[in-house]
């Protein structure tokens, strides 16, 4: 969602959220669910404990949400805390700073090399590149290790 509301838009049936709940609040989470979509609650308590991911799928509508487990370091917390209120599709809600999406980009192009990962930091690079904090992006590229992605993507 960050990635079109600050880049260009593409579409997906999917939608990556970022989540710090309790373990109580999943399971109050899955039981307002439902039958509604798919759920899988000993996924969703394995990736709590883990610190990873599960999903959620719409029957209806077939879209997807991956539930991502913030995780416990610096760059995350911080990231989380940088989050902001945007109006998506006439619905509110927080999304991560462009900043913190490049750089979240970099770690998923480290980790798949895949070429979608660096068509995103590009479209969000360049269309918000006068407004970016490069001083808070290498910062945390250096701490990521992945300054060297960073150097070779000609964003600085």
């Amino acid at each position: 969602m960050a990635n079109s509301f600050y880049g260009e838009p593409r579409t997906t049936l999917y939608i990556d959220l970022i989540i710090h709940p309790t373990e109580e609040q999943i399971h109050h989470f899955i039981e307002l669910i439902g039958d509604s979509a798919y759920i899988s609650e000993e996924a969703a308590i394995s990736a709590l404990q883990r610190k990873s991911m599960f999903n959620i799928i719409d029957y209806q509508t077939g879209w997807k949400a991956d539930l991502i487990i913030r995780k416990d370091r610096d760059f995350s917390i911080t990231e989380f805390e940088r989050r902001r209120k945007a109006n998506v599709f006439d619905i509110e809600m927080f999304i991560v700073s462009p900043e913190d999406s490049i750089l979240s980009k970099l770690e998923w192009a480290k980790k798949s090399l895949s070429d979608k990962q660096y068509l995103d930091l590009f479209s969000v690079a360049s269309i918000k590149k006068d407004k970016l904090d490069f001083e808070y992006i290498n910062k945390w590229a250096i701490e990521l290790e992945v300054s060297d992605l960073l150097q070779n993507s000609c964003l600085i």
